[in-house]
């Protein structure tokens, strides 16, 4: 037995060799259809750039997002205010650095809460025909009603925080993400490999999660990227109305707010926050779609 495990022993050593090469050139072969690919590049510079502006809002402007100067309020744009300066004062380019950090922060947490959960609920109701009737019909019903509508109703009951944006926007979303992780799962379930693994008596978590979940991942990545653009628009128009963060925190949403007052006496208002908005949306969807090429095997980058 002893001798018998010797010579076999170099041919696993071999195998486990040959499985990390080719996961090697694998992730070489993605990260070169991800470059050659300009719908995604030009996506993931857009994103790098807003996570950028989050990360570097504190070092670049230290007087911080709340300094307010009275005598300098709603000053044009100017080598001191690049953006200008709010009705208080308060400098706006820092105010929508900082607002990136905020708007980064919830589409970020959403989208994570969004694919926990969505996974959990998809994957349980593609294999489990008892719960899919259930769980199902709870998703159907969170899409019946629009979602600008349940994030107020939610927001209003939860009160307005961050937090509890995060949590509305998560409930909102999920089943969404829940849709497309059980449609593909469903037609995964049905493989020769997956019906090998519960003949030899394999438990359905590890059918699950070891070997459903690795290959439903692409698609549920995409819809979590377009779910990210959609909380912070969401989130921008909660702020906008009142009910999302609450002032004086700095968000793209409370920033629009505060400047349709003076929309025609200081339009930068809403110039710089809107823009920031629609390049940071427009970031993520650039990325989502260049996943969703990359992502699939028939495509030809």
């Amino acid at each position: 037995m002893s001798d018998a495990m010797k010579e076999i022993s170099p041919v696993l050593r071999d195998i486990e060799s040959l499985k990390g090469e080719l996961k090697r050139e694998q992730r070489k072969i993605v990260i070169r259809r991800f470059l050659r690919n300009r719908t995604s590049a030009a996506g993931a510079l857009i994103l790098l750039f807003m996570l950028l502006c989050a990360a570097l809002a504190p070092a670049v402007c230290p007087e911080g997002p709340y300094a307010m100067v009275m005598s300098e309020r709603l000053a044009a744009p100017s080598a001191k205010h690049l953006f200008g300066a709010d009705a208080f004062g308060r400098d706006l380019f820092a105010r929508i650095m900082f607002g990136a950090r905020i708007s980064m922060l919830i589409g970020g947490a959403v989208s994570l809460a969004s694919l926990a959960s969505g996974l959990v609920i998809g994957l349980y109701a593609a294999y489990f025909r008892r719960l899919d009737n259930v769980l199902m019909r709870i998703c159907d019903s969170v899409n019946a009603i629009p979602a600008a509508l349940l994030a107020i109703a939610l927001m209003a009951v939860l009160g307005a925080s961050t937090a509890n944006v995060v949590i509305s926007l998560s409930i909102i979303y999920t089943p969404a993400l829940a849709r497309v992780a059980r449609s593909s799962a469903l037609s995964v379930k049905e493989s020769t490999y997956v019906e090998s693994m519960r003949a030899l008596g394999a438990g359905p978590g590890r059918i699950i999660w070891r070997h459903i979940l690795p290959n439903i991942i692409g698609p549920v990545i995409v819809q979590a990227s377009f779910i990210f653009a959609n909380a912070i628009i969401t989130e921008a128009a909660l702020s906008f109305l009142g009910v999302g963060v609450p002032i004086p925190q700095p968000s793209w949403g409370n920033i629009l707010y505060e400047g349709k007052s003076v929309i025609y006496k200081a339009s930068w208002m809403v110039v710089y926050p809107g823009a920031f908005t629609v390049l940071a949306v427009l970031g993520l969807n650039l990325f989502g779609d260049g996943l969703r090429d990359i992502l699939n095997p028939k495509s030809r980058v």
